[in-house]
């Protein structure tokens, strides 16, 4: 059996870091199109590219390398619009002497934007929020939206976070256009899936305000939306206004 150390890095070779990429949607290890850059505290790209291992994790070796104070993770699927957002973890360094493997390792769980391209499995909603419903409204940037699904105790999940929270791991954001893609992955033990429908509501966060839990009318236009097909992605792009009360 592989020790914690040889999970992480090629043998022979004495590991500074590692960072682990992954899909937050489906799970998997990202190493493809993907840029992972270390950074010192001035936000200055450091060190050489690194060593990618058998298992797909993002290596620095020792002793060429620095420890980085963060670790800028960003998508490179062009030309196609990426299907992450760009990531920022902070790499602590341990205090350890000497540091465990276990420390060596961090994970960078990437967010879907709304061009991630959801499969079978994934119940998903796509949109685009704007403060209001005039025709020119802005778009509304990093606004917390999570599809949330009632289990059969009539309880929803997630609870919607409190103003000013940061998201989740792989909860979605709404970027500089107001756009987002919220999902959730299903079988859940207690989800209650009726004739292949979930009942569930969008939970809308921003900074300053109370969670806004927006009624299923405010959807899709002359529409109530109370349940969506479980394991697929929902069949329209919603708009969604923000409430002027």
């Amino acid at each position: 059996m592989l020790s914690e150390l040889e999970k992480i890095a090629p043998p022979t070779r004495r590991v500074l870091f590692a960072i682990e990429v992954i899909d937050s949607v489906s799970g998997s290890t990202l190493y493809d199109r993907i840029k992972v850059e270390p950074l010192d505290a001035n936000g200055k790209v450091i060190n050489g590219p690194p060593v990618i291992n058998h298992s797909g994790k993002f290596v620095w070796l020792e002793p060429r390398n620095d420890w980085p104070a963060k670790v800028r993770v960003q998508p490179d699927d062009r030309p196609n619009p990426p299907p992450f957002e760009d990531a920022v973890i902070d790499t602590p360094q341990p205090t350890d002497d000497p540091i465990p493997a276990r420390k060596r390792l961090f994970t960078a769980f990437l967010r879907p934007t709304a061009a991630y391209p959801f499969g079978e499995g994934v119940t998903a909603v796509r949109g685009c929020l704007k403060d209001g419903a005039a025709f020119d409204a802005n778009p509304i940037m990093d606004a917390i939206v999570q599809l949330a699904w009632q289990n059969d105790e009539h309880n929803w999940k997630p609870a919607a976070p409190a103003a000013g929270q940061e998201p989740l791991p792989g909860e979605a954001r709404t970027d500089c256009f107001g756009q987002f893609a919220t999902f959730i992955r299903l079988p859940a033990d207690d989800a209650k899936v009726v004739e292949g429908l979930l009942t569930v509501r969008l939970q809308v966060t921003r900074a300053g305000m109370q969670p806004w839990i927006v009624p299923g009318n405010r959807w899709v236009k002359d529409k109530v939306i109370e349940k969506i097909a479980a394991g697929r992605l929902f069949d329209q792009d919603v708009k969604l206004a923000w409430p002027a009360n």
